[in-house]
């Protein structure tokens, strides 16, 4: 999935204009069913067959259930938003066809919990999980099991979210400085960030100043439509979870940070809860031990970058981190912070990796993407590169992975190519495979999966190569059978980050 398709946090309703379909076709006898069982059909141009549309874009001025601390989907029978003076409602179920087939229509970007646990993207039944009192009330999403530890931001501004509800705004900012102060403290005590980091990005103790957050973005484009008693509603077109060009979604904000990882955590750790005003808290509750922790990271892009504090989405209106190849295929988490080769630091630290997600202040983001640097130019992606080393005009190349499976006698064979060239002598670039539940070379715990770690050290053919040369630059590596037969082969990009 390439970056211009990953859309996050900013309730959006948007569609191209151009888009033809049964869904926003004026023509199509399509119909529109509430949470109260309400039929809606669209309202039509005077002396004309076509749907009158409408289209907004704007900030977020209040969503059903804002404000209040209600929870619980029996309190909410509309799924309503106001932006730039209207009010939509995003209906339950839409059908094409005269109300003989319904269909579920969803808001992306967004991924809440249902009853049962499952996470999937809001929808009119799961309005109710939107608001902040629920996001921001660790005890409320608990019981959701979204299993986050809440927003540090309002889908509102932040002036406007605590004059509607102080009591999830100052839980949102508790829950700001304590993702902050922990994490901050942990990068200042390795030599990672600077000692005033913290401040810059609004805390002190007692008297910290939360940054002023704007609120979300809603676009969308549908038609106008009216129940049996004229009564209209704005309708947004449909959107179903898998759709290239959704008609709906949320963004709080779509924050983009390049760089390359100079320093990880993994946790366990202990966790220090603060305060609104970012006074350590005290009392019961106030200091989880040996938590399963924030899972972070410092981004910079060279050594004068002062970094980018990134920790892994705890917002549970929201998607889960997830770690892709740029092709879009999902990676296994341990990409980044799993020790797969025992050398006890975490694969994550050095690849150089676009993160998406959102920011409160300047200096902080939950993410909510992980892009490596690992690009697959072909499916199906099932080598996992995890770590791959470059020392430039020298000798040495590292490439550690995954494999999603092997079998007995398979191998794997690099080749390195430098303008379109490929540098690697016939024979020279083969590597064995270790198979799953096996230890690696340099020690530590099993490997879950097959796993490999390539080391070319001195080889004659490496002699005065830059692998990141300006021209095109590519490792490809081919996965063998016994019989020396290519079962899978791949090529993934080299990138300035993957050098020493």
């Amino acid at each position: 999935m390439r970056t211009s398709q990953i859309i996050f946090m900013t309730l959006i309703v948007s569609v191209v204009a151009t888009a033809q379909g049964p869904f926003n076709d004026d023509t199509f006898p399509w119909q529109a069913r509430l949470l109260d069982g309400t039929i809606l059909t669209p309202v039509l141009h005077p002396n004309s067959t076509a749907a009158v549309r409408f289209s907004t874009e704007g900030a977020i001025w209040s969503t059903t259930g804002e404000g209040s601390n209600i929870i619980g989907h029996a309190n909410y029978q509309k799924a309503d938003i106001v932006v730039v003076g209207k009010t939509v409602t995003l209906p339950d179920v839409i059908s094409h066809d005269g109300g003989a087939t319904w269909t579920q229509t969803c808001v992306q970007g967004t991924e809440v919990t249902d009853a049962t646990g499952n996470r999937h993207p809001l929808t009119a039944q799961t309005w109710w999980t939107l608001p902040d009192a629920l996001a921001a009330d660790p005890n409320h999403f608990t019981n959701t099991g979204a299993g986050m530890r809440g927003a540090t931001r309002s889908i509102l501004d932040s002036a406007r979210a605590m004059a509607l509800n102080p009591t999830a705004a100052n839980q949102m900012r508790s829950n700001y400085f304590t993702y902050l102060k922990n994490e901050v403290d942990y990068y200042v005590n390795n030599g990672t960030l600077d000692a005033g980091f913290a401040t810059d990005a609004g805390w002190a103790n007692g008297g910290a100043k939360y940054p002023v957050t704007a609120g979300g973005t809603y676009k969308c484009a549908g038609h106008v439509m009216q129940d049996a008693n004229g009564n209209v509603y704005n309708i947004p077109f449909l959107t179903t979870p898998d759709e290239d060009r959704p008609h709906s979604v949320i963004e709080l904000s779509e924050n983009v940070c390049m760089g390359t990882i100079v320093d990880i955590r993994t946790g366990p750790q202990d966790i220090q809860k603060y305060n609104a005003n970012g006074a350590a808290a005290t009392g019961p509750g106030s200091m989880l031990t040996n938590t399963s922790g924030l899972r972070s990271f410092v981004l910079r892009s060279n050594g004068n970058d002062r970094g980018l504090l990134v920790v892994l989405n705890e917002d549970p209106r929201f998607p889960a981190v997830h770690v892709n190849a740029k092709t879009g295929q999902e990676v296994p988490m341990s990409a980044l912070f799993g020790d797969n080769d025992g050398d006890g630091i975490p694969d994550g630290m050095g690849q150089h990796i676009e993160v998406i997600g959102h920011l409160t202040g300047n200096w902080f983001m939950l993410g909510h993407d992980v892009l490596t640097s690992m690009v697959s130019q072909t499916d199906p992606f099932e080598i996992f590169p995890t770590v791959m080393r470059f020392r430039d005009n020298g000798d040495r190349i590292r490439v550690r992975g995954f494999l999603a499976s092997s079998d007995p006698g398979d191998q794997l064979e690099f080749s390195f190519f430098v303008n379109g060239a490929n540098i690697v002598p016939a024979g020279a670039g083969l590597v064995s495979i270790l198979p799953a539940g096996a230890a690696p070379a340099g020690g530590g715990p099993p490997n879950a999966l097959p796993s490999f770690e390539a080391r070319f050290d001195g080889e004659p053919w490496l002699q005065n190569q830059v692998v990141n040369i300006l021209g095109p630059s590519a490792m490809q590596i081919d996965l063998l059978d016994a019989a020396g037969n290519v079962k899978n082969s791949q090529t993934f990009e080299v990138l300035p980050g993957h050098h020493e």
